[in-house]
């Protein structure tokens, strides 16, 4: 097939006014992004994009008769299976995509818990404590804060209450302690994550894209984050739920994801920024065509605003959230500013050193990051997003405006990018569109998940710190 098709048509319907795309005869009549368009409220279309219409029948086949008397009609469908076939088809086929790689992960990481053991013989575990393996860095905050409170540590308020709060909840289900409901929360989130972009990419660039994308996420060094037991997957659920959503113009939906996200993240304020873009560019930036469900963008900052009031009844400090990231000397500069000192210290160590080669994975991936959403406003490209796409590259934008101008202490200045990457997604959907060259594919495969065991491996076995 002729991969091109995708890049400057839509799905079988325009976002906007519902108009016929690509599959039609005729082009729309409409621009998808003009202020003409946008008076109506978008309805979108389901339909993969990465695949022409499949072809006729053969004669043959038509003439093949149905199993049994050739006298009896053929059986009406249902009509509950005639409605619900239009909106059900696309999740299962995302919830199948996704289920494929969701059992990958899960036994890749069995396969690497197991057998990492091999590199320290002298301090092999016993099978049943091999979970406690995965009892690191923030993971100990969140079910520390889940069994104990917040009162525990005084750097504890760093971490938002909601992934500790179903930590708790489904505390007493898990014998174990926290940790088996904290990893049940991540694997079952994790699910929902990759379900969700799969549905939101195969809805905007096609099926073949959707399942690179979803593949190349868990692939990513970092990916065992959407499995153990941090909040990455979690927080990515509800960032795709309320970019989906907003996309299909159900904005309270949206907003109160987004409310959840920021209950789970700071980052889930700036999720305003695209839910905003979006909103007005359905509504051709008039003013005028400003509806009643603009006062759900009032929820946004409900998470925050009572993780900050629970935090004043119980340690008597509104902001205890932000005083206690000086634990890891936090610190805002100008843009750029931590990249920088990043590479001047690659200059000070000796190259093999470990602190070196992990500050160098983490610039290469803020770098990499902003190269590709770059490569996305190229017009007349073949890794472009169409203008009504943005909303995309502003969800990615504005957080990695936000991570380059703010360090951590000597000598992680960009702490967690590799992590922290993953909720990039839109980087993401650029190398699921590369992915069509089979040879960058199988480059970015191989690198991606060779690395993700050197990132995994040290971690269970506490001998580096990963993210």
């Amino acid at each position: 097939m002729n991969d091109i098709d995708i890049y400057g048509l839509h799905t079988g319907r325009d976002p906007v006014n519902g108009e016929a795309g690509p599959k039609a005869v005729a082009a729309p009549a409409v621009p998808v992004d003009s202020p003409k368009a946008a008076v109506g409220a978008p309805v979108l279309d389901d339909s993969p994009t990465d695949e022409r219409p499949a072809p006729p029948v053969p004669s043959a086949a038509k003439d093949v008769e149905p199993d049994g008397d050739s006298d009896d009609e053929p059986a009406e469908t249902p009509k509950w299976r005639a409605w619900m076939r239009p909106w059900m088809e696309p999740w299962v086929r995302s919830l199948r995509a996704a289920l494929g790689v969701w059992f990958g992960a899960i036994a890749a990481y069995l396969f690497v818990t197991f057998f990492a053991w091999r590199f320290v013989p002298k301090h092999i575990p016993p099978v049943h404590d091999l979970m406690g393996t995965w009892y690191k860095y923030d993971t100990v905050f969140y079910v520390r804060i889940a069994e104990d409170g917040y009162l525990w540590s005084k750097f504890a308020p760093a971490f938002y209450p909601l992934y500790p709060a179903l930590i708790k909840a489904l505390n007493p289900i898990f014998p174990g302690g926290g940790l088996p409901a904290g990893l049940f929360i991540s694997i079952m989130f994790g699910l929902v994550a990759l379900v969700m972009l799969h549905r939101l990419v195969d809805h905007e660039f096609g099926e073949k894209v959707a399942s690179r994308t979803t593949f190349y996420i868990v692939a990513f060094p970092a990916g065992f984050f959407l499995f153990a037991a941090y909040n990455e997957s979690l927080y990515l659920a509800l960032v795709l739920i309320s970019l989906y959503a907003a996309r299909k113009g159900n904005f309270w939906v949206a907003n109160v994801a987004a409310a959840f996200a920021g209950s789970t993240r700071l980052f889930g304020l700036l999720l305003a920024a695209p839910l905003i873009y979006e909103y007005m560019r359905q509504r051709g930036w008039s003013l005028r065509k400003i509806r009643w469900d603009a006062l759900s963008f009032g929820l946004i900052p409900s998470g925050v605003v009572a993780f900050a009031i629970f935090l004043e009844r119980t340690t008597g400090d509104w902001l205890a959230f932000s005083h206690a990231q000086d634990g890891w000397k936090r610190k805002y500069d100008w843009p750029g500013v931590p990249m920088w000192k990043t590479l001047k210290l690659l200059n000070d160590k000796p190259f093999l050193q470990d602190w070196r080669l992990l500050q160098l994975v983490n610039l290469a991936v803020v770098a990499g990051a902003i190269i590709l959403l770059l490569l996305a406003l190229r017009r007349r490209s073949r890794l472009s997003f169409r203008p009504d796409q943005y909303y995309l590259l502003v969800y990615a934008a504005v957080p990695i405006l936000l991570f380059i101008s703010t360090e951590t202490g000597w000598p992680n200045y960009l702490m967690s990018a590799t992590r922290i990457g993953l909720e990039w997604f839109p980087a993401f959907i650029i190398l699921g569109m590369m992915g069509r060259s089979r040879a960058f594919e199988r480059f970015y495969l191989l690198l991606a998940i060779m690395a993700q065991g050197m990132f995994l491996a040290p971690m269970l076995l506490n001998i580096q710190f990963t993210a």
